[in-house]
């Protein structure tokens, strides 16, 4: 195994994954049972082939709405790490996207985003660092009162020329238990990989 290769192409995986993206609200619906003005904190771990352990770490994340449009912003930090042969493989990503949700009805939006991406990824006598961009889609269903589903599609690219990105895939359920708090889990899958979140978000 070529450990270089390894650490870029684990770098750019966990680029991918993400909290789960929420809905605006349209103009005609602003009744809408689904939320996306909230700060969350989340558990995040990842399988990468080749690797007998897996990754491990949180992610920060932040999305508001702006002045009240269905225009809003998306802010993330996620640290992840693993062990290898006792050494610490340590890799962050920031994310800042921009993204337009329309509400379809009170149980049911999708979304769109663009985002700029940054990735960092530390060894012991190494470090790699990345930009790149990210566009996708999402839809958020009401299943009960108190559950939502959502999916998820990103296409992320690289400033790497060598790089042809790749497309994420996310399935997510969450459950709202007040007003102002809720709790998630997330499976994500891409070129092979996977990975778990579970989280809990505070609604604005």
């Amino acid at each position: 195994m070529k450990f270089n290769k390894s650490i870029i192409a684990t770098s750019l995986i966990l680029m991918a994954t993400s909290t789960a993206t929420l809905a605006a609200h349209s103009e005609g619906h602003t009744d809408s049972n689904i939320s996306y003005d909230h700060a969350s904190v989340a558990y995040k771990s990842l399988s990468v082939d080749g690797l007998s352990d897996d990754f491990s770490g949180f992610e920060l994340a932040v999305q508001k709405k702006v002045f009240e449009t269905n225009v809003f912003i998306a802010l993330e930090y996620s640290n992840m790490s693993m062990d290898v042969n006792s050494f610490d493989l340590d890799v962050t990503e920031k994310r800042v996207g921009l993204g337009y949700g329309y509400t379809i009805s009170k149980d049911f939006a999708i979304d769109a985003e663009f985002g700029m991406v940054e990735s960092e990824s530390k060894f012991p006598g190494f470090k790699f660092s990345e930009d790149g961009y990210y566009f996708g889609a999402n839809a958020h269903y009401m299943i009960m009162e108190n559950v939502e589903g959502y999916a998820k599609a990103k296409r992320f690219k690289y400033s790497d020329a060598n790089s042809d990105g790749f497309t994420e895939f996310a399935l997510g359920a969450k459950y709202i238990f007040s007003e102002k708090f809720d709790i998630f889990a997330e499976h994500v899958s891409y070129d092979g990989e996977s990975g778990l979140e579970f989280g809990a978000s505070y609604r604005f």
